[in-house]
C-alpha cells in the first residue's frame, strides 16, 4: 500500500509539472492582447476595411478621375468652338488715298507727304466689338531693325465701333498722312539708304468677351510705280 501511494504521489507531481500554465502559455505563444494590437497597428488602413468599404473607396477614386477628364474635355471643346467662331480682324492691303474727282494714284510721295490707307476686314464668323486702332510711321536706315517691338507708342487712338463677321460689313480703312523731308525722299527713292515703316495695332473684343489684338508692321518698297508696302520680318501678330 505504501508503495502504491508513493507511486501515485510521484505521478501527480509529474502531471503538475507537465501541465501548462494558461498565462505563461498565452505569453509564450504570442497571443496576448497587447501583441495583437501591435500587429493590427502595422496593417495598412485599407486592410482593415471590409469588401463594401473597399469597393466604395475604389468607386470614389474612379469617379474623381472621370470627372477630371470630363472637365478637361469640356474646356478643350469650348476653346475649339471659340477659336472657330471668334472674330479675326486681319490686314488686307495698303493703298493710296483717293478723293472724289481724283484719279487713282500710286503710293508715291507728293509735295513732301505720303497719303496711305490701310484696309482691314473681319475674317471671322462673329462680330468684333469696341474696335480701336493706333498707327504710326518711322523712317530709319535700311540696316536698322524694324519697329516690331512697339516700344514707341503709335499715334492717336481712333474708335471704330462694331465690325460684322464673314465680310458682311465694310472694311476698316484707317488713313495716315506721312510728312517726308526732301532728304528723306532722296534716301528713300534714290539712294535707298532708308526704309519707311508703318506700324500699329487694332484692338477689339470678340463675341465671347475676350480682348483681342491685331499687331501689324509694314515696310515700303520703292518701285517704278511709286512704291508698295509688304510685311516686315516681324511684328505681325494675331492674338
Amino acid at each position: 500500500m505504501d508503495t502504491q501511494k508513493g507511486s501515485q504521489k510521484e505521478n501527480d507531481k509529474k502531471a503538475e509539472t507537465s501541465s501548462h500554465h494558461p498565462i505563461l502559455d498565452s505569453q509564450g505563444s504570442g497571443d496576448s492582447p497587447g501583441h495583437n494590437k501591435e500587429e493590427e497597428g502595422k496593417q495598412c488602413f485599407w486592410q482593415k476595411w471590409n469588401t463594401i468599404e473597399k469597393f466604395t473607396f475604389c468607386l470614389m477614386i474612379f469617379t474623381g478621375i472621370y470627372a477630371g477628364v470630363s472637365i478637361c474635355q469640356l474646356r478643350t471643346m469650348r476653346q475649339t468652338l471659340e477659336y472657330a467662331e471668334r472674330a479675326w480682324i486681319v490686314y488686307v492691303s495698303t493703298g493710296p488715298v483717293s478723293h472724289p474727282g481724283e484719279e487713282k494714284k500710286y503710293l508715291d510721295i507728293v509735295d513732301g507727304k505720303l497719303d496711305v490707307e490701310l484696309t482691314f476686314i473681319n475674317a471671322g464668323k462673329s462680330p468684333a466689338f469696341n474696335i480701336t486702332n493706333r498707327m504710326d510711321h518711322s523712317i530709319v536706315g535700311k540696316d536698322s531693325p524694324p519697329p516690331c517691338s512697339l516700344t514707341r507708342v503709335p499715334g492717336p487712338l481712333v474708335s471704330r465701333g462694331v465690325l460684322a463677321g464673314n465680310g458682311q460689313s465694310s472694311p476698316i480703312r484707317p488713313r495716315m498722312t506721312i510728312p517726308i523731308t526732301q532728304d528723306d525722299i532722296t534716301a528713300l527713292e534714290t539712294t535707298k539708304e532708308k526704309r519707311l515703316y508703318l506700324f500699329g495695332f487694332i484692338t477689339y473684343d470678340d463675341e465671347f468677351r475676350h480682348p483681342r489684338k491685331t499687331q501689324f508692321c509694314l515696310v515700303r518698297i520703292p518701285n517704278d510705280e511709286g512704291g508698295s508696302f509688304s510685311y516686315c520680318s516681324c511684328g505681325n501678330i494675331l492674338e
